[in-house]
Formats: C-alpha cells, structure tokens, sequence
C-alpha cells in the first residue's frame, strides 16, 4: 500500500498526454491519456467529432464482438435470446460503419486504432513515427471523416 502521493516528474507532467485538474474534495486529479484516440484528440490531430466516431466504433466492436468472444472463451452462455439478440444487432452495426470506410487500408488502420487501440506507430508499414505521422495519420483521419458522415456527428 502507498503511504504518499508521489507526483509525476516536471518533464511527464510537460507532455501533451497527461491532465492534471483539481479534485472534487481537493488534491490534484491526474488522468493519462493513453489510448490512441485520446492522445491523438488531445494533441489536436483528430477533431472531436472524429474522436466521437471513433470511439463509437470501438463500442460497438467491444459490445458486438469483443465482450461476447470473452463471454464464449470462458464458458458463460447468454442468460437470455435477448442478449444475443443485442450482441447480433450490435456486430451488425459495427461491420455496416466498417464498411462505410472507403479504402481497405483505411479500415485496416481505423479498426487498429480505434478497436484494438494500437498506436498507429506500430502497426505494419509503418517503420518509425515519422513515417506514421506523415503516412498513418492522414488514413486514420480519412477513415474516421466517413466514420463521421456515417454516424452523423
């Protein structure tokens, strides 16, 4: 157990990624943000209604897909014929926006990033972060504008 707060350095406090508020009964409130879409909206690479698009997509994939497969793996079966029900509506919902992204390498680096939260850095092609900035970042951001139209934000 830890007897004291030790607060980040100066330097990870100076980093775009971390937020540091005041807390509701006092003290200081500090948040990272770690998954991509959050660091990337954060910086301003991605807009808000982007980051909304994209965090949808991530819900309807963990609802539709993830959570059930989890479900499955560990021998729980639905409760009920509703469950499944809203976890097959759900999945439909998750390939149709899916499919709404034109390009197959843009999907493949929107479900990267905002289902599987890989940074685009990371994932294959692109070697180094330059490389991800100027060749990752614009398919993400094209992926996400027509998660956008799709969605309506």
């Amino acid at each position: 157990m830890i007897d004291e707060f030790i607060p980040p350095t100066p330097e990870r406090l100076a980093m775009p990624d971390i937020d540091v508020d005041e807390g509701d009964r006092g003290g200081k409130l500090i948040r990272s943000f770690a998954f991509p879409l959050d660091f990337l909206h954060r910086r301003g690479i991605i807009s808000g209604p982007e980051h909304s698009a994209g965090n949808k997509l991530h819900q309807l994939w963990y609802h539709g897909f993830a959570a059930q497969y989890r479900l499955m793996r560990y021998g729980h079966t639905p409760s009920s014929d509703d469950n499944f029900e809203a976890t097959r509506l759900l999945a439909i919902e998750y390939v149709d926006a899916l499919r709404a992204v034109r390009g197959i390498r843009e999907q493949e680096v929107a479900y990267e990033v905002c289902c599987r939260g890989t940074t685009v850095s990371l994932l294959p092609g692109f070697s180094s972060k330059p490389t991800a900035r100027r060749e990752g970042v614009p398919l993400l951001r094209s992926g996400l504008a027509d998660l956008v139209r799709h969605f309506g934000y």
